[in-house]
């Protein structure tokens, strides 16, 4: 039983080596591969380190595989080189795939694999990691904890197999002790959570539960190590409703494609999925980065959302209840109201949510047909009319939000005409406050302008929203662009969002099938004290205002001081080119790829050189420091010494026996001039038991008696076998 024990214990031993050591290696791998700028994906580093570490731990098993194995190993590199010269190997570091892999992870897994024998050099080990982690940070590359997830799997195992070693008294089938069994359930678990990390769950069978759950779990782990999964944001060229990404206009044909079932308590609803900040003149982008928060952050929610605004009871919110499901694989977006107030998966553990600044609300990836969830949102009135006699009467309330979209939803690219300025100030010259300056200009465009989605493409060389004005023709992307161009031209925050809008005459609280015709574009104005407010142009509550009669226009209007001054014609400037939402990444130039490659090769050698030499010296000294603070101390430090060097001998003590039986055995093998182990084990019989301190002459004999025992085994053994045993305890 007991013989079965020690294999038990040996085996787990082995397999927490085997695991730590493949874990590093890709740490280390993938760490490296930065430098090359090389997008490969974890599986396959991952498994070509797992065989890595499987050949190595193989060949450092004893001294003959390592004789045999490392000339072949080396014999075929050499013919390797001959075979195809040394230029496309060199080819191979600079092109990264998938020989660049295995050029970088037999190096760094042999290397691993070297410094986790036996007693573990712990110390060369996270200065390796940390140095590589160190120069990736510096380099300023993007590096994700996913790599320190690895590392610290393995580190963390290699200090309890190190702990182990340390405490560890059993003969040389037991060499591990028994404790190595809790590390092997441990290790086992921790690197099964690695694997499924690196697992895609688009392989999942989606019908199961356990998948989905499973999936939301890598989800969830993987965002925390900075690696969440690739995402889609929602737009209308999805749906039909905008032919070109990068210009907004001409005719289109929307999909009939059913995207959403939607229940709601109010059929009126406009459900947001994308919100843009910034007009170039042809379309809508965002520039400025925004932070992201998990929805359940309810203090950040409550503020991104305006739920706490208006402060005062006497403007009424209306309570509304939505139910959305998924019918098509789509992006990542939800469809939200913009003052929701909870947002909950349909069935738990489905769907891993955030919202960022600009109140878009997503998942952690593209959701799936199938998949749904309820909103709870409590919304202000939409009439312009009703909040505009609010602000009147609280004109000046306290809003620290109206300052910050006035610095960020108020600017207009230089593109802008001065008519278009001049309109701006004609039609709010009279307006009281921001609501009324929206309700006039959204008047004018639903009086004005015509619907229609077969109209002609808007030149390159012309505003979009002057061309609008101009022709006088659009749907929704035209009446939105222009409400909120107008808005911020007479200084009102405003912003473009597109999303989906429920049909006319929708019963309540019945599902609906929302197609890529219901895909729509509106405007969000801020109105102070109120917060984010929705204007749509095209809605049966707007065409009901057209009733009241518009403000008198003034001939010559006097721009108020918040309105920023209209450019000086300049007909032959071009347009602000447009530039994409997701600009592609470009790679580093050649320069740059040269400065780290020239860096990873110095940090490589001196890492290497270091651990190798210099590191296990300074460890034996601080050791030896350690243990000697004392004469008893000493004589202990001496004996372990002597009982490791021992084992390069094949000479291990015996369950049962004592000291002296066992320097008896070894003085039988080894015949030292002047020194017995039995003298070793004689002092150390007296300290051990009697208060009696050692003689310096006792302490000088056991000094020398080890460094005799070491001379003869460099001179029995070799000195390549010191050296590997000594450096990375091949045995």
């Amino acid at each position: 039983m007991n013989t079965k024990k020690a294999r038990l214990s040996r085996l787990s031993s082995i397999f927490v080596r085997l695991i730590s050591s493949a874990l590093l290696s890709v740490s280390l791998t993938s760490g490296l591969l930065l430098l090359w700028n090389a997008p490969v994906p974890t599986e396959e580093i991952l498994i070509i380190c797992l065989g890595c570490c499987l050949l190595f731990s193989f060949l450092l098993t004893n001294r003959k595989t390592l004789l045999i194995g490392f000339p072949v190993l080396l014999s075929a590199i050499i013919v390797l080189i001959l075979m195809t010269g040394i230029q496309p190997m060199i080819s191979l570091l600079s092109e990264p795939g998938l020989p660049t892999i295995f050029a970088l992870s037999i190096p760094v897994s042999l290397l691993v694999s070297l410094l986790s024998r036996r007693r573990i050099l712990f110390a060369p080990l996270i200065i390796l990691t940390g140095g590589l982690f160190l120069i990736l940070v510096v380099l300023k590359l993007q590096l994700t904890l996913l790599q320190a997830f690895f590392a610290g799997i393995a580190l963390v195992a290699f200090a309890a197999i190190s702990a182990l070693d340390r405490w560890n008294t059993a003969t040389s089938e037991q060499a591990d002790g028994w404790l190595s069994l809790i590390i092997f359930p441990s290790a086992l678990i921790l690197a099964l959570l690695a694997l499924l990390l690196v697992v895609n769950p688009a392989r999942l069978p989606k019908s199961s539960y356990l998948a989905e759950k499973y999936e939301y779990l890598v989800d969830y782990l993987s965002d925390m190590m900075g690696a969440p999964e690739q995402r889609t944001g929602f737009s209308l060229t999805q749906t039909g409703m905008q032919p070109d990404s990068d210009y907004l206009g001409g005719s289109v044909h929307p999909n009939e494609t059913a995207y959403l079932s939607i229940s709601s308590s109010d059929p009126s609803i406009l459900l947001r999925g994308a919100v843009y900040s910034s007009y170039n003149g042809h379309t809508w982008i965002n520039q400025d980065p925004v932070n992201r928060y998990r929805l359940n952050d309810t203090g950040t929610l409550r503020n991104v959302f305006d739920s706490d605004l208006p402060e005062t009871a006497d403007l009424s919110l209306e309570s509304v209840q939505i139910s959305v499901t998924h019918l098509t694989d789509g992006s990542a977006s939800l469809f939200v109201p913009f003052r929701i107030q909870s947002v909950k998966p349909a069935e738990y553990m489905t769907l891993l949510l955030y919202f960022n600044d600009r109140g878009e609300v997503f998942s952690t990836e593209d959701i799936t047909a199938g998949k749904g969830y309820t909103i709870e949102a409590n919304l202000p009135p939409s009439d312009l009319r009703i909040l505009s006699a609010w602000m009147d009467e609280h004109a000046g309330v306290e809003d620290p939000g109206y300052q910050k979209a006035l610095l960020y939803y108020r600017t207009l690219p230089s593109s802008i005409p001065p008519s278009v300025y001049e309109l701006a100030q004609r039609l709010t010259a009279n307006c009281t406050n921001d609501a009324a300056k929206v309700l006039s200009i959204v008047k004018y465009l639903s009086s004005e302008m015509a619907y229609s989605t077969d109209v002609q493409d808007v030149p390159h060389d012309r505003d979009f929203v002057d061309w609008f004005l101009e022709t006088k023709s659009g749907y929704c992307t035209y009446f939105a662009s222009a409400t909120a161009v107008l808005s911020r031209a007479a200084g009102v925050p405003a912003r473009y969002v597109e999303g989906y809008r429920l049909p006319d005459h929708t019963p309540k609280s019945m599902p609906v099938i929302l197609t890529g015709k219901e895909s729509h574009a509106w405007s969000e104005v801020y109105l102070q004290g109120i917060g984010w407010i929705p204007v749509d142009a095209l809605s049966e509550t707007t065409a009901s205002m057209t009733d009241d009669p518009l403000p008198t226009p003034t001939p010559t209007p006097t721009p108020p001081p918040t309105v920023p001054s209209p450019p000086a014609p300049t007909p032959t400037s071009p347009l602000v080119t447009p530039s994409p939402t997701h600009p592609p990444v470009n790679p580093p130039p050649a320069s740059l790829h040269q400065l780290r490659m020239l860096i990873l090769i110095i940090a490589a050698v001196l890492v290497f050189f270091s651990a190798l030499f210099f590191l296990p010296a300074l460890l034996k000294k601080w050791n030896r420091k350690r243990h000697c603070s004392t004469p008893a101390g000493q004589v202990i430090y001496y004996w372990k010494k002597a009982l490791r060097l021992f084992r390069y001998l094949k000479l291990y003590p015996a369950p049962g026996e004592t000291p002296l039986q066992f320097a008896a055995r070894v003085d039988q093998t080894v015949s030292l001039k002047r020194c017995s182990a039995t003298y070793i084990a004689t002092v150390l019989n007296r300290c051990s038991y009697t208060p009696t301190a050692p003689s310096p002459e006792e302490l000088s004999a056991l000094e020398q008696y080890v460094q005799r025992l070491e001379r003869y085994i460099q001179t029995e053994k070799g000195r390549g076998f010191w050296f590997l045993h000594e450096h990375f305890r091949l045995s």
